[in-house]
C-alpha cells in the first residue's frame, strides 16, 4: 500500500433497522480529494464512518490513514487521539456557546496546532465572520453547517469525515456550502470522506466514488471521468481560461478542447468548474459542423457497448483527457461507420452545470 493512502478493511456485524447486518469491505483511497459513498438507505455508510472513527469498534479491521495506523488486530487507536474531525447531518453546535465560543472550544482536542495564516484563512473562505457572535438559534441551517465545517477544519485533521451534511439544507444553501467544500478541499489538500444520498453532491464535489450495496462495495472508481448508475449524461471538469461580461460567456478548456458556457454564476479565471452535458444534447460528426458551432470536440472512438435500449449502443469517445459518452442508434453506426479507434467531431448543443 501507498503510504500516502487511506486503508479501510472492515469485517463488522451488528443488528440494524432490518435485523442482522454484515458490513464487509476492504478499500484503498486516496489521502487528497473528496471521495463520496453512496448508496441505498441501510447499506452501510454511516456505519463505515463510524468504524473509521473508532466509534464502532468493528470485530475485524485494518484502518490506515496515510503512515498512520489506526486499528489491526493489535492496535485500537481511541477516537480521541485519531486525526479527523466528523460533520454531521446536524450541526449540533453548543447552544449555550457562541459560533466563536463553539469553534474554539475544538481547539482543546487539537492534536496539530494550526498556525494563525490557517485559522484566519478558514474564517474567510467560509465567510463567518459576520455571525462569529450570534448562537444558534440565531443562524440559519446553513450558517451553522459553515460552523461545523469550521469547527472540524479548525482542528487540523488528516481525514474529514462527513455524514449528509447538507441533507437538512435547501437546494440554494447546498449550493453555497458545497463550493466552500471544494476550495477547502483544494486549498487544505486533505481526505474527506463523504456520505451522501444525492447524485447531484457527487456529481458536484467527488473525486472518487464508492456506492456500497448491503455491506458491500459494489462499485468504486475515479470521478468525474466515468458514468454512474446507467446515467445518461457525462460529468467533467474544466477550467476557465476568458470571461467576457459583455456577452456573458465564459471560455473554458480541458485537454481536449475549449467551449463557451453561458452562466449566471461569477467566475474567476484559472477557477476549476465541473460541466454536465446530457446524451440528448450531443450529436457525432465525421466532418467538422459549421462554423455557427461553438462548441465542437474531437475524439477517438475508445469503445462500443450494449447499453439498456433496444436498438442503440453506447459509443465512448476520448477527447484530452475525458471520455464522453453518448448513445447512437444501431442503424446509425453502420451508415457513419463508427468503429473503435476512428475520429468523429461531437457537437455539444448545450452545456449544464453541477452544483
Amino acid at each position: 500500500m501507498n503510504n500516502k493512502e487511506i486503508k479501510l478493511k472492515i469485517l463488522h456485524s451488528y443488528t440494524g433497522d432490518k435485523g442482522e447486518f454484515l458490513l464487509d469491505i476492504d478499500l484503498s483511497l486516496p489521502s487528497n480529494g473528496i471521495t463520496a459513498i453512496f448508496g441505498s438507505s441501510g447499506s452501510g455508510k454511516t456505519s463505515l464512518l463510524r468504524c473509521a472513527a473508532g466509534l464502532e469498534r468493528p470485530k475485524l479491521a485494518n484502518i490506515q490513514i496515510q503512515e498512520e495506523c489506526w486499528q489491526n488486530q493489535k492496535i485500537f487507536i481511541p477516537t480521541y487521539k485519531r486525526s479527523l474531525s466528523y460533520v454531521f447531518q446536524e450541526a449540533s453546535l453548543l447552544p449555550h456557546l457562541t459560533a466563536r465560543q463553539n469553534i474554539e472550544y475544538s481547539l482543546k482536542r487539537t492534536l496539530t496546532p494550526i498556525s494563525k495564516d490557517l485559522y484566519q484563512y478558514i474564517f474567510n473562505l467560509l465567510d463567518i465572520e459576520k455571525f462569529l457572535d450570534k448562537y444558534s438559534n440565531e443562524m440559519s441551517g446553513g450558517e451553522r453547517q459553515r460552523i461545523a465545517i469550521a469547527r472540524a477544519l479548525i482542528t487540523n485533521p488528516k481525514i474529514l469525515l462527513m455524514d449528509e451534511p447538507l441533507a437538512s439544507l435547501d437546494d440554494l444553501r447546498k449550493k453555497v456550502v458545497i463550493s466552500y467544500l471544494k476550495k477547502i478541499q483544494k486549498r487544505l489538500k486533505l481526505a474527506i470522506l463523504y456520505v451522501t444520498h444525492s447524485m447531484s453532491e457527487v456529481e458536484s464535489l467527488a473525486n472518487y466514488v464508492i456506492e456500497l450495496n448491503n455491506g458491500k462495495v459494489k462499485y468504486q472508481s475515479n470521478y468525474p471521468h466515468t458514468s454512474l448508475n446507467d446515467q445518461e449524461y457525462n460529468v467533467f471538469d474544466v477550467t476557465v481560461k476568458e470571461i467576457n461580461l459583455q456577452s456573458g460567456l465564459t471560455k473554458v478548456s480541458f485537454l481536449g478542447g475549449d467551449l463557451l458556457i453561458k452562466s449566471n454564476q461569477i467566475f474567476s479565471l484559472e477557477m476549476i468548474i465541473r460541466l454536465k452535458v446530457f446524451y440528448e444534447d450531443m450529436t457525432l460528426s465525421k466532418n467538422k459542423p459549421d462554423n455557427t458551432c461553438d462548441n465542437c470536440i474531437y475524439g477517438e472512438v475508445i469503445e462500443i457497448k450494449d447499453c439498456n435500449v433496444k436498438n442503440m449502443q453506447i459509443v465512448l469517445l476520448k477527447s484530452g483527457e475525458i471520455v464522453f459518452s453518448t448513445k447512437v442508434y444501431r442503424h446509425k453506426l453502420n451508415e457513419m461507420k463508427i468503429k473503435i479507434n476512428e475520429f468523429f467531431w461531437i457537437q455539444i448543443n448545450k452545456v449544464s452545470e453541477t452544483y
